[in-house]
């Protein structure tokens, strides 16, 4: 679906604009509203016949956000009124929506103490002060002496087409001081008037807010810092690890990206993330926190880049169980005795199908990662398996959940402090250690053994989707076919509807608040 609020800006109409700026003032660019980088393309192929810029992007809409991140762009922002405007910009240029054009010129006028700004606005924003904002932005254009050229006909022969007649606004504010735009840096970072008591309440949890409470009032000790070294670097000489040859719009911008970058690292603390992701997961989530902490660390940021890992969190979950049921069947099939881990049975629409047994053995030796000294002779874990044996955990807790849960790590540490191999309980499972290098895993829990495998085969299509749903009177022959294959039909009919991971594993309230 189209958003209606989406005109991509033409070539000639971008040029026109881009012919309006001082290209020696400025070094680091915005595109707010960028849309798919119109402008920044074509920013970006003028550099190269006088050096790169620093194109920063903010964009709404998701799929053209992912775009930008394609095109290598830095997003910092999904909405641009709610940016917090604590990076420093030589020029803003834009084509924001018509619908809302005046409040985002408006935006960018209050995050410029200095630099340019180039907007697109639909002419009629400017003919028409119907309202407070259109007479507010009016008054403040003609305070700043802005340009304003009316362009009929701009987008008719555009990628998306309209009648709409254009004004082309240039806003020159002049260059200031550099230790005069950041008098009022902190005054930008609202700070949040909390008491001693409530400050210890949100540590001890840990939250969200927490952390960006944490954040604001770094960014501004870390400007206030930067100021005062810049005021009076005459006194320190050489001894501060400052090289003074970057401007301190550059230290700063700097300094607020490293920043951001390790608090966007800390959000995998939170127990809303860690206490859900497996190791390969956490992975995957370190891979998109690069991307990511580009964005300002915000509270609906946060929440809406958990969500977008989390948010749907029964396809992470299901990838999760693929994964280790790819461990418990094929990743040690070369082990001879790791055969016994697997039943075949004749699946959907194939005969190459199996599930797990309930007994599983794996040569724990390699996966501590290492072919060492046995690990009873150690006296401790590795950390590879440690890590290895909570991924399983992590997994076997999507099933059920247990309030008292006692983890395969902690129950095999305390085996060996008492000089125990064999028969050490765990939650899940009941694990004996053999000097030969392996491990056997027997399932506690026969439930927990089916709701696995049954996502593991659904998941590789090896069972009919509404598999543990569909009454075994509807089924189709072919259909029951593989009900009797897998666990029969008695076991069938009494656990229909036990499928999948329980209810309060996918509940992500906490973070949706």
């Amino acid at each position: 679906m189209i958003n209606k609020d989406f005109y991509p800006t033409p070539k000639n109409v971008i040029s026109k604009m881009w012919s309006k700026v001082n290209k020696s003032r400025v070094g680091r660019i915005l595109e707010p509203s960028a849309g798919k980088g119109d402008i920044l393309d074509y920013i970006k192929e003028s550099a190269m016949y006088r050096g790169n810029y620093d194109l920063s992007a903010i964009e709404v809409d998701s799929d053209l956000r992912a775009t930008l991140i394609g095109k290598k762009y830095r997003v910092i922002e999904s909405d641009f009124l709610a940016y917090s405007g604590l990076d420093k910009f030589d020029l803003i240029i834009a084509n924001p929506p018509f619908s809302s054009g005046d409040v985002h010129l408006l935006k960018a006028m209050s995050m410029m103490e200095s630099g340019q700004i180039v907007f697109l606005l639909n002419a009629e924003t400017l003919r028409n002060p119907h309202t407070n904002v259109r007479k507010e932005l009016i008054r403040r254009l003609e305070e700043l002496h802005a340009e304003i050229e009316y362009i009929p006909g701009a987008f008719k022969d555009a990628e998306r087409k309209t009648g709409v007649e254009v004004a082309l606004i240039y806003i020159d504010l002049g260059e200031k001081e550099e230790a005069d735009l950041f008098e009022n840096c902190a005054d930008r970072v609202q700070e949040h008037e909390l008491t001693e008591e409530e400050r210890k309440d949100l540590a001890s949890r840990n939250t969200v807010e927490f952390m960006v409470e944490k954040f604001n009032a770094a960014v501004h000790e870390g400007a206030a810092l930067l100021l005062s070294y810049r005021k009076n670097r005459h006194l320190f000489g050489g001894a501060f690890p400052f090289s003074g040859k970057e401007s301190l719009s550059d230290t700063y911008n700097n300094f607020l990206a490293a920043l951001r970058r390790s608090y966007w690292k800390d959000i995998l603390d939170l127990p809303e993330v860690k206490t859900r992701m497996t190791t390969a997961e956490i992975k995957r989530f370190n891979e998109q926190i690069e991307a990511q902490s580009n964005m300002d660390f915000t509270e609906r940021n946060i929440r809406e880049f958990v969500l977008s890992i989390i948010g749907n969190y029964e396809k992470t979950l299901t990838r999760a169980v693929a994964e280790l049921f790819d461990t418990f069947t094929q990743k040690y099939h070369w082990h001879e005795e790791c055969a016994k881990n697997i039943h075949y049975f004749n699946g959907w629409k194939t005969n190459a199908s199996f599930f797990v047994n309930k007994k599983v053995i794996i040569p724990y030796r390699q996966m501590q990662g290492y072919y060492g000294q046995d690990i009873f002779s150690r006296g401790k874990l590795s950390w590879d398996l440690q890590r290895a044996f909570d991924d399983i955990d992590l997994v076997m807790n999507y099933f059920t959940h247990e309030p008292d849960f006692v983890s395969i790590a902690s129950a095999c540490e305390k085996a060996m402090a008492e000089g125990i191999s064999s028969k050490i309980e765990s939650t899940h499972f009941i694990i004996t250690f053999y000097k030969k290098g392996t491990m056997h895993m027997t399932f506690r829990n026969e439930d927990t053994r089916r709701r696995f495998n049954i996502v593991a085969c659904k998941d590789k299509a090896w069972i009919p989707e509404d598999y543990g749903r569909k009454k075994y009177s509807d089924m189709t022959a072919e259909e029951k076919s593989v009900v009797k294959e897998f666990e029969g039909e008695e076991s069938y009919n009494r656990n229909i509807g036990r499928i999948g991971f329980v209810k309060n594993v996918l509940a992500i309230e906490d973070m949706t608040a």
